[in-house]
């Protein structure tokens, strides 16, 4: 990749950003070393993919998952676009509630939410506006849990609303938080086995605030689940397929509330 991260090189000479994901399972020997040096490098890796995407470099993302490329019968698997995305996104999410408030979600307890740097306000370093990256989240235990679902949307956004920012699932019942900064990448290093789907923008992981300059606050509901069992979702799903997985197996939801506004226009 070229020093500096410069899109302006014309067609012949512009750089890109190539990131691989070739490891879907880690019990093969030295499994554990290989999974913990890549961890030790999530965020250097995270930040190149956002400097990346700030200067208007092309991040290609290849991923070695059968299913991503191939049918059961060995045909060529098709791959929505980001724009397609966004259109079906839009086509069945106009207008309908928040998931914490859809009848798929229904739980009969409540579980408490916590973010040091969600106070009423966002801080601003979540928007993408400027670093983007995703809050340290956590949450409350839940008896007889078997792996927790975090779904953040806004529904004050347009013309998709509610506009999904966030989709992760099969986080491990033994861990009851997110760090901050997390990659946004379908399958995450830690917690090991958390899947990430797909946004209203069409990219998948965590998409921060950002609304239209000068709009009203918005509100962001970070939403977690605490589930029964282990999801058979794919990585790169949608929020009603996810919804649909939910179904008949939420113990126990809640949901924290934050405002971001942009006042003046970003300098980026």
């Amino acid at each position: 990749m070229r020093r500096g991260l410069d899109p302006h090189k014309g067609a012949q000479g512009r750089a890109a950003v190539l990131a691989l994901d070739l490891i879907s399972d880690f019990t093969f020997p030295d499994g554990v070393t290989v999974r913990r040096a890549l961890a030790s490098r999530a965020n250097a890796i995270t930040a190149l993919l956002k400097r990346a995407r700030r200067t208007g470099v092309p991040v290609i993302y290849c991923n070695d998952n059968p299913g991503m490329w191939t049918g059961a019968n060995g045909s060529k698997a098709t791959v929505s676009a980001p724009a397609t995305a966004i259109l079906q996104q839009a086509a069945q999410g106009i207008g309908v509630p928040i998931a914490i408030e859809r009848g798929e979600t229904a739980a009969p307890e409540r579980l408490r939410i916590f973010a040091p740097t969600i106070d009423g306000n966002i801080a601003r370093k979540h928007s993408e506006y400027y670093e983007g990256v995703s809050p340290r989240i956590a949450w409350s235990a839940v008896k007889g849990a078997k792996s927790f679902a975090v779904i953040m949307e806004d529904p004050d956004a347009k013309p998709i609303t509610p506009f999904v920012h966030w989709l992760a699932w099969n986080i491990p019942a033994d861990h009851r938080h997110l760090a901050e900064g997390l990659q946004e990448q379908p399958r995450l290093l830690d917690p090991l086995g958390t899947l990430q789907g797909r946004t209203s923008r069409g990219s998948v992981g965590y998409f921060g605030p950002r609304p239209p300059v000068g709009d009203p606050p918005h509100r962001y509901h970070f939403q977690v689940f605490a589930l029964d069992t282990m999801l058979d979702v794919p990585f790169g799903a949608e929020r009603d397929e996810l919804l649909a997985a939910m179904q008949g197996h939420v113990l126990a939801a809640g949901e924290l509330v934050g405002t971001y506004q942009q006042t003046i226009p970003p300098l980026k």
